[in-house]
């Protein structure tokens, strides 16, 4: 087989198998609080909320054992206990082992998101690794969005006989295992894993300056993002009565936007540098806070929103579009930064850290806002995102004035501007690498 063949064949098993696992966990996360027929709001919550709990305290474990097993076993194991999980849900109506299934879907989603990840790591060249991370970003987050689509469609052609339902879900799983198992190859797995995993080795992770400032963005993005998917509806449709299919519509939407723009901003990292990206990025999120934040205050929404309050709010809303688009620069550069920064026998345990910040932002995020939102209304919430983006902006200016320092040039803020970098780009002398990319 030849190395552009193998390699081919490693992204799409890893980008087909993402898609494909991702689309059956949204449709089963759409139908499973049907099937569970629960009254108490309180029970289905703490049920539903069990993936998230496990994912969260299992990622590191997971880390451990793909650094010292190998990428390639624990991703297919993952994928295994996926598939499992969801064709046992469709064997029982019992709630305590729904309950134990569930769990054992949050552990399976977090070996196949760190796994997939160290692979990438471990082939993607460092000088396509931001499209390629781009490319993860938009299977990852388009599988979601196809399994809530089509899952809603086949509920309710299956509403008698939902327990069918998750029987296509662990098709689905099962195709994306057989898929993976025959196209995935991990030829220099030697050089990958550790010989010996000890607390140092977990430490040196934890303790990474380079790692550290990565993960405040990282917990920060996610903290907005599980308080958006919570608490937009209730906003939308009770707080400003907006129809709940505008609502949707405005979400699905900007999650359009957010992915179009994955592998091109991926791609800018690539040949700018990953720094200017992300700042860009962190700019964006800081932009579109200060704008909501000032046109909340100076035309505060009345209790249904009208044509009359758009006109009135008109000259912002091509401001609020620009920094939505540019607020999805950062996770592609971020995430490929990330793989960057990882020691070559440490990546799994460094994505669990990444995927145990994004979970631990998903559920602080939620009760935070909601707490925020009690005791200190709008002004509060306005003057906690703005803190919190400003606490962004510093995390990625230190960790471009620390990638410099390593380097040992002389940390230039001006290189945070992609303005700057494509001017230096073409000013570079004829023997210069372009490949070289600043972390």
């Amino acid at each position: 087989m030849s190395q552009a063949n193998w390699y081919y064949r490693l992204l799409s098993a890893i980008y087909i198998s993402t898609f494909i696992i991702r689309a059956s966990f949204g449709a089963l996360m759409i139908t499973f609080p049907l099937y569970l027929n629960i009254d108490n709001p309180a029970l289905l919550g703490t049920i539903m909320a069990l993936p998230s709990v496990a994912e969260l305290i299992t990622v590191m474990i997971v880390g451990v054992l793909i650094d010292k097993y190998g990428r390639k076993n624990m991703l297919l194991g993952g994928l295994l206990l996926a598939t499992l999980a969801i064709f046992m849900i469709a064997t029982t109506t019992n709630i305590y082992l729904l309950a134990l299934i569930n769990i054992l879907h949050g552990i399976s989603a977090g070996t196949i998101l760190v796994s997939s990840l160290a692979l990438l790591a471990d082939y993607v060249p460092q000088n396509s690794r931001g499209k390629e991370m781009g490319a993860f970003d938009f299977a990852n987050l388009f599988g979601w969005l196809v399994g809530f689509g089509v899952g809603g469609i086949l509920v309710d052609v299956f509403i008698n006989e939902l327990w069918l339902r998750f029987v296509i879900d662990g098709i689905l799983a099962l195709i994306c295992l057989i898929y993976a198992y025959f196209a995935l190859d991990e030829p220099d797995k030697e050089s990958h894993i550790a010989d010996e995993i000890n607390f140092q080795h977990i430490k040196s992770v934890l303790t990474q300056k380079s790692i550290l400032l990565l993960m405040i963005p990282w917990l920060i993005i996610y903290l907005f993002i599980g308080a958006i998917l919570t608490f937009a509806s209730v906003a939308g449709v009770k707080g400003m009565n907006i129809p709940a299919t505008y609502v949707g519509l405005a979400l699905g939407g900007a999650g359009v936007i957010f992915l179009s723009t994955q592998i091109f901003f991926g791609k800018m990292s690539d040949k700018y540098g990953r720094a200017p990206i992300m700042f860009l990025g962190v700019i964006g999120v800081l932009g579109l806070a200060s704008t909501i934040g000032v046109v909340s205050v100076l035309a505060p929404p009345p209790g249904s929103i009208g044509l009359n309050y758009l006109i009135q709010i008109a000259p912002a809303i091509p401001l609020v579009l620009i920094f939505a688009l540019m607020c999805s620069a950062f996770a592609p550069s971020a995430l490929a930064s990330l793989a960057d920064e990882a020691h070559e026998k440490r990546r799994g345990i460094t994505m669990g850290v990444y995927s145990m910040v994004i979970s631990a932002g998903m559920s602080i995020g939620p009760p935070a806002f909601g707490f925020i939102s009690l005791y200190g209304g709008t002004p509060g919430i306005i003057a906690f995102i703005f803190c919190t983006s400003m606490i962004m902006f510093v995390a990625v200016v230190l960790k471009h004035m620390l990638g410099k320092a390593e380097s040992g040039e002389k940390p230039r803020l001006g290189d945070l501007f992609i303005w700057a970098r494509f001017r230096r780009t073409s000013e570079k002398v004829e023997g210069d690498n372009p490949d070289v990319i600043d972390k």
